[in-house]
């Protein structure tokens, strides 16, 4: 496997583990913004809380 296939499997893991703790969050009705500033998530949209 090369450096380039490894760097894509990294950011993949890394998306689909935001994915899950975004969807926890939602799921015990925890707070949003703290996940997405601790993970550095950048939404395309603004969040209407």
């Amino acid at each position: 496997m090369t450096k380039h296939q490894d760097e894509k499997k990294t950011a993949l893991k890394k998306m689909l583990d935001d994915k899950k703790a975004l969807s926890k969050c939602i799921r015990e009705k925890g707070d949003i913004n703290k996940i997405l500033n601790e993970r550095g998530i950048k939404l395309s949209a603004p969040l209407s809380c």
